[in-house]
């Protein structure tokens, strides 16, 4: 089962962006409560109230520079050491266009991995997929088109 959150009726779910502890207090916003674990695979529907998740007790908190509609954060400090994680709502997104992909995406051996390192010093997981043309940023089930031109030389130079 993922690691999610339960914030404002919506499930948060582990995001494909990374941080390193050290970076994670820079990113801490406000505090937005502590959760009460309690979600399993056998959960009931009843079982995802405010704060309920599959992490056991955490804090929460808002992250700089990001919507709490769309990211917040984990953050623990145990003997100096952080333990910061992301949580994305990736449900309840609006797709302006595009067709279903068919699952042959998937059983293709043409596609690569990337890391991005951002400004913030997260790092986010993005899978191309080489001959469509295509970008997944994590968990989601959703593609993003990249203009042929541009993803094609990009793929090019990432060589194999």
């Amino acid at each position: 089962m993922l690691p999610l959150v339960v914030y404002r009726d919506h499930v948060y779910t582990e995001s494909a962006t990374t941080l390193e502890g050290a970076d994670a207090l820079a990113l801490r916003g406000a505090k937005l409560g502590t959760t009460s674990g309690g979600i399993h695979e056998l959960s009931s529907k009843d079982d995802y109230k405010e704060l309920a998740s599959t992490i056991g007790e955490a804090d929460i908190y808002a992250v700089k520079g990001y919507d709490t509609d769309f990211r917040v954060m984990s953050y623990t400090e145990i003997d100096g050491q952080v333990y910061a994680q992301l949580f994305d709502k990736t449900n309840d997104m609006t797709i302006s266009g595009g067709a279903e992909l068919e699952e042959r995406l998937y059983g293709k051996e043409d596609r690569k991995l990337i890391y991005l390192t951002l400004e913030d010093k997260t790092t986010v997981a993005l899978v191309l997929f080489g001959e469509e043309g295509l970008v997944r940023y994590g968990h989601v089930p959703v593609f993003f088109e990249v203009e042929q031109g541009a993803f094609q030389k990009f793929w090019n130079s990432l060589g194999k």
